[in-house]
């Protein structure tokens, strides 16, 4: 399935979470770079550390959302090619069990019959 941008460019789902996914990759590294920084004593990264942060949660909700996106689309594609058929035998049979069973505990019943 390729999803196609108003300008017309082709992107599949997969090459935008494997993007998302790189990012998240990026800004955890980034926020792992700081972190080194303020362990070796360096105490003017607060601001720096706040930003990593700030920048992971983000493209963490991002990967997450297109992973998402990707799953649902797997789902429905699964859904639309299935061979899952109604099996309206069964569906019939069990449904006249259900109403014998219904009659039978009503008794003589005038209106079940």
């Amino acid at each position: 399935m390729t999803l196609q941008s108003s300008v017309g460019d082709d992107y599949g789902p997969k090459e935008i979470l494997g993007s998302a996914n790189r990012n998240l990759e990026r800004s955890i590294a980034s926020l792992d770079a700081v972190m080194c920084r303020l362990e070796s004593g360096d105490l003017s990264v607060g601001p720096d550390i706040q930003r990593a942060i700030v920048e992971m949660r983000k493209t963490q909700d991002t990967a997450l959302r297109e992973r998402q996106k990707v799953d649902d689309d797997r789902r429905k594609l699964d859904l639309a090619t299935s061979d899952s058929a109604i099996d309206f035998d069964a569906a019939r049979a069990s449904i006249l069990d259900s109403l014998d069973r219904v009659r039978r505990s009503c008794g003589t019943n005038p209106v079940l019959g």
